[in-house]
């Protein structure tokens, strides 16, 4: 039930500013507003650099841990832990990475060949950058980086633990990449947003969330996607995606790029919050 308090509007316990309610459920529906607030079991992707995905699965059933197939390839939905995920020696040893099902969505999308030299403008903790490697066979070249300082601390430790060796990753402001004078055959844009798409992990997100705030969000995109448009091969292709449900940063953000930057916008996909654990998520796929 929705109770209303003065300007914000109450969805079970987390509290939204009103203009967004509104603005979510005219484009959405009040189904989707209120799976933004559904719990979400933990899922993971293998790391098929050391493990195959059955003998994982043996190793953390034999823990009692129940699992299910995700909806991608070498994935799982935990449906039950009997301890931490991150406490075992699987996790310790770099034998899985626990990531949101969505956001492997971007790097398969990707699809980077070893021969590939790729960009991972926004890389840190590392999720996406560990699959890239893991994608491209840890051959290839991956340059990943970030200026979150403690986001880079866990980036220097995933990579480590899941046996990455492609990757060259730098604390460097994505908005000054032309100053590496490189170019890329393909790069992925995993780009800072309003997390619209994933409050269920954190109700203070929902709290903050003002048209003006998104606003803010899309323009620095627009900046970045200029930026990767700059320093990206004649023919190569771009992966942006953000974690928000708002067109403002989707599909506004890959408009921009091609009437502005001159790509060609070749795919895109919205996913939307739902009762199945899948979180609010936008991939787009871009060719110069």
């Amino acid at each position: 039930m929705t109770a209303r308090f003065n300007s914000v509007v109450r969805v079970d316990t987390v509290v939204f500013e009103k203009e967004i309610q509104q603005r979510y459920t005219q484009l959405y529906g009040a189904d989707v507003v209120r799976s933004c607030f559904i719990p979400l079991k933990r899922t993971l992707r293998v790391n098929t650099l050391r493990i195959t995905a059955h003998q994982l699965r043996e190793r953390l059933e034999k823990q009692r841990f129940e699992l299910s197939a995700g909806m991608l390839k070498d994935s799982f939905v935990i449906e039950r832990e009997r301890k931490h995920l991150g406490a075992t020696l699987e996790h310790l040893l770099g034998y899985f990475y626990i990531q949101e099902l969505t956001s492997m969505i971007p790097p398969r999308w990707l699809n980077p060949l070893p021969t590939d030299v790729v960009l991972d403008m926004s890389a840190a903790p590392g999720g996406k950058t560990t699959y890239l490697s893991e994608i491209m066979k840890n051959q290839g070249t991956i340059v990943a980086i970030d200026t979150d300082k403690r986001k880079n601390e866990a980036m220097l430790a995933n990579l480590e633990r899941m046996g990455t060796r492609n990757v060259t990753f730098f604390n460097f402001d994505a908005l000054q990449i032309k100053d590496l004078n490189m170019t890329f055959s393909k790069i992925l844009l995993d780009a800072p947003c309003s997390a619209s798409g994933i409050v269920m992990k954190d109700k203070n997100v929902a709290r903050k969330l003002t048209l003006s705030y998104i606003k803010k969000y899309a323009e620095k995109q627009k900046s970045l996607l200029s930026r990767a448009a700059d320093v990206l091969g004649e023919g190569g292709v771009i992966t942006y995606s953000t974690c928000s449900i708002d067109p403002l940063e989707n599909e506004g953000v890959t408009d921009y790029a091609q009437s502005v930057l001159g790509l060609t916008l070749k795919r895109k996909k919205q996913f939307l919050p739902n009762p199945n654990g899948l979180v609010g998520f936008y991939v787009g796929e871009l060719k110069k």
